[in-house]
């Protein structure tokens, strides 16, 4: 960690490169958010964790006026800190505490706000207890105890810089990287609906399971669920149509589809930052027991978890549409060995009732809308065709902006009903009624 630093950036630089319009906007984590109105200071709360109260005591006394701190006596107090009070730009800990040593605490935070700069404090930084540290707990810096306390004041200072370089650095990997990710993905439903429609559908289900099971970055399993099937743009149209129609394919051609999931990972792994992306894709056909492509000795919880979500989701969607029910789909599900992963399919099953309440619940509404008045959000309950028949864009698509623009393009210079169904949710109902 030593050498040279090129220059930092000031407290204000990144909230102000962030602001949009004076608003707040979430970034990288769900408890983070930027500052609202003239501050200029990104979140710069620290909590220090020490079984020792008089040590937390010399923190505050020392840091008092050049830092926001909380305290905590134990890991599991620490914890409840970061559940309570959301996320913190650094943590330090104390090696040897009782029930959950630093290693085990600050391992834990990694997983919980895997943005926050872990800081360890330690009496015996022994080469064992520092490979522990860095290898499970991503630790930034260790400071040894006794620390005199303008040396924890720059360390901390140093931290949170470091905290705004992750979170600029994530902010601007979502939003560039998903951006030219939907870009692309639209670019590609256009020659292809129903991809769009299936993508849609695939990645709502991906992103029900995946916090059901306490995934919180779902920034790869979106575009993975998204871009799933990319290596189709590598088979001939004549051949999707065969496909499409249920006509009878060659072995050649059935070859060919057993390739998109390896051919869309070859293509996604030359994009930098989506190296995690490449294998969701590569494995997303692959069975829980090791059955399926690609032929390797991959198995169970080596699988990567979203190839494990994405198959689970994709399966579901294909079955659905083949007996009009999701939870017949489930049960059909239920009934494999080996195909799924066990924690997955309980995760689907909780989601899927949930789903099932609230639906009977009444929380969305059918309408029947101009074309000009879809919204996105709104779900086609029906194909929107031309007077020849050709559908233009099939049912249980999402509507989004670039959808409506090419059903309004399309109704220009072709004959297209005037009319579309649509599942809309109670909050873009309310939204429409709202009068102009």
């Amino acid at each position: 960690m030593g050498g040279e630093r090129a220059r930092e950036p000031e407290a204000g630089d990144t909230a102000r490169a962030h602001r949009k319009n004076g608003e707040t906007r979430r970034v990288a984590h769900r408890n983070y958010r930027l500052p609202r109105g003239g501050e200029d200071r990104m979140n710069t709360k620290i909590l220090c964790v020490d079984d020792d109260a008089n040590i937390l005591s010399g923190f505050r006394r020392s840091l008092r006026g050049k830092f926001t701190i909380d305290t905590a006596t134990s890991g599991q107090a620490g914890l409840r800190k970061i559940e309570e009070e959301g996320e913190y730009a650094v943590v330090v800990a104390d090696m040897n505490m009782p029930q959950m040593n630093g290693v085990q605490f600050l391992t834990e935070v990694k997983k919980r706000t895997p943005n926050t700069v872990r800081i360890m404090l330690t009496g015996n930084a022994d080469q064992q207890t520092a490979m522990a540290a860095v290898n499970h707990g991503s630790v930034f810096q260790f400071l040894t105890k006794p620390c005199p306390p303008d040396m924890l004041a720059k360390t901390l200072e140093v931290g949170l810089k470091q905290y705004r370089l992750i979170v600029a650095e994530r902010e601007l990997l979502e939003n560039t990287l998903k951006g030219s990710v939907k870009a692309l993905a639209d670019v590609i439903a256009m020659s292809n609906p129903e991809t769009l429609a299936e993508a849609q559908n695939i990645w709502k289900h991906c992103q029900s399971i995946a916090t059901r099971l306490g995934i919180e970055e779902l920034w790869e399993l979106e575009i993975a669920a998204t871009l799933a099937r990319i290596g189709l743009v590598t088979i001939p149209p004549a051949t999707l149509e065969k496909k499409r129609s249920g006509k009878p394919l060659t072995g050649a051609e059935i070859d060919m589809f057993k390739r998109v999931p390896e051919v869309g990972a070859e293509l996604l792994s030359k994009i930098p930052r989506l190296e995690n992306v490449a294998a969701y894709v590569r494995y997303q056909e692959k069975c829980y027991d090791g059955r399926g492509l690609p032929l390797d000795d991959v198995r169970g919880k080596e699988i990567p978890v979203g190839a494990r979500i994405l198959k689970a989701a994709t399966d579901l969607c294909h079955l659905a549409s083949e007996n009009g029910s999701t939870l017949t789909a489930l049960a059909e599900m239920e009934t494999t060995e080996g195909v799924y992963d066990p924690d997955v399919l309980a995760a689907l099953k909780i989601v899927l009732r949930g789903a099932s309440e609230t639906a009977a619940a009444g929380v969305t509404e059918d309408a029947r809308v101009r074309l000009q008045d879809v919204k996105p959000g709104d779900v086609l309950k029906d194909p929107v065709r031309t007077s020849e028949g050709m559908v233009l864009v099939p049912a249980g698509t999402v509507i989004t902006p670039m959808v409506k623009e090419k059903l309004l393009n399309f109704a220009q210079i072709m004959d297209v009903s005037e009319f579309v169904a649509v599942e809309r949710s109670e909050s873009a109902a309310a939204e429409s009624a709202v009068p102009a």
